[in-house]
């Protein structure tokens, strides 16, 4: 009919005015001042208000979908509501980074693990992102995501040959996969023996070096030191008195 079509124009229309708003439904966004006063100011229905407390900077607005059981448009209007009103603020790079760091210091993973999941969209690159999320999603009991973040991370480091933190992530991976302890463990013996075989070539480069040294200084100074021992010892010409007393 008519008035649905009417309708229909609406939501898109109102609908290109929050994606303008609000452009991506992966960002996160901090309660600021939501009041009760903002709280009965918005008309959005008490299936979609009960999501009002996720809108906590730990949740972004996909997060807040899926765990209040909302569709993404009843999430990102929701957040659109609060954002007109003032009362949440959206999140940057750092302030996400200083936040996951102080939940993960105070032993709140799942939050922290969310914060760090989402600076990963941002940052797919960084290493120490990546580690906290792991550490985060084993301590909250994810253990499929940690073992294929450190596996991840292990790739990484195997690519630029750094293996302490290679063994460091077998080692995590053999603590959460009890099962493949036994040959984690053959992998971290046959990267310490290398890395060993590999100390002790640099040592022998070392010592090798030392004597090069050595062996040059002594060429450097051995014939100066030989001509004065030389001037030391050789027996001295006999005086004039006693050749003519030998005559």
């Amino acid at each position: 009919s008519a008035v649905r079509v009417l309708e229909l124009l609406r939501v898109v229309d109102e609908w290109e005015f929050i994606t303008q708003a609000i452009p991506s439904i992966k960002d996160v966004y901090a309660p600021v001042n939501i009041t009760d006063e903002v709280v009965q100011g918005i008309q959005l229905g008490p299936r979609i208000m009960g999501a009002i407390n996720l809108v906590d900077g730990c949740h972004s607005i996909e997060q807040i979908a899926s765990d209040a059981l909302l569709s993404n448009l009843e999430a990102t209007r929701l957040v659109y509501e609060l954002l007109c009103f003032g009362a949440v603020e959206i999140m940057g790079t750092m302030d996400l980074r200083d936040r996951a760091h102080i939940l993960m210091a105070k032993n709140l993973y799942k939050d922290a693990y969310q914060l760090y999941a989402h600076l990963l969209t941002k940052e797919p690159g960084d290493n120490s992102v990546k580690w906290r999320l792991a550490e985060c999603a084993a301590q909250s009991g994810h253990i499929d995501q940690a073992v294929q973040v450190y596996g991840e991370l292990l790739d990484v480091y195997a690519g630029r040959d750094e293996k302490k933190r290679q063994i460091q992530c077998l080692r995590r991976i053999a603590d959460l996969v009890p099962e493949r302890r036994a040959e984690i463990r053959c992998m971290i013996e046959e990267l310490d023996g290398s890395s060993s075989r590999k100390g002790v070539s640099a040592a022998k480069l070392v010592l090798l070096g030392l004597i090069m040294i050595g062996l040059g200084a002594f060429f450097l100074y051995a014939e100066p030191l030989f001509a004065y021992v030389y001037s030391v010892l050789r027996p001295l010409p006999p005086r004039t008195e006693d050749k003519m007393h030998a005559i």
